[in-house]
């Protein structure tokens, strides 16, 4: 399996996740964007979000050759320009909601999305770089290991 095809597999299953659905249209108004791949010279505007984006970055051996690393980033964007006071500290409303809402059920998903796939090492990242509208970005790491005798 090709971290592409890992990609393609996680994108589907958000995209059918009646929960992450539900919170989109509750939250947003809208259903998610979801996306294998990305341009460069066209990043995503507000309007478009909320929006998952799944980059298949590398896949590799491992030194042993019994298994392939599989490397693909995960990024979840919301548009929200808003404050909210909890436990009296103003949040912006749409990086806590990446976090306690989004966050949690994105990585279940992940993980029942395709058999024998788990996440490894995980990264985190939140980039408020394209304000409002708001990522979290997550470097993901699955190893799959190789049926004995096989050559691929």
């Amino acid at each position: 399996m090709t971290s592409y095809e890992i990609a393609s597999a996680w994108a589907e299953a958000i995209a059918a996740d009646a929960t992450l659905t539900a919170w989109a249209v509750t939250t947003c108004g809208r259903t998610w964007d979801v996306r294998v791949g990305w341009q460069p010279d066209h990043l995503p505007a507000e309007e478009e979000a909320p929006l998952v984006v799944l980059d298949p970055e590398r896949w590799s051996e491992t030194a042993a050759r019994d298994a392939t690393a599989h490397t693909i980033n995960v990024s979840v964007a919301v548009s929200d320009d808003a404050w909210e006071t909890v436990n009296g500290v103003r949040n912006l409303r749409g990086l806590r909601r990446l976090d306690r809402e989004v966050l949690p059920r994105l990585l279940a998903v992940l993980d029942m999305a395709v058999p024998g796939v788990r996440r490894g090492a995980t990264r985190i990242d939140y980039d408020p770089q394209f304000f409002p509208l708001l990522y979290l970005d997550a470097a993901i790491t699955v190893e799959i290991g190789r049926p004995v005798g096989s050559r691929r």
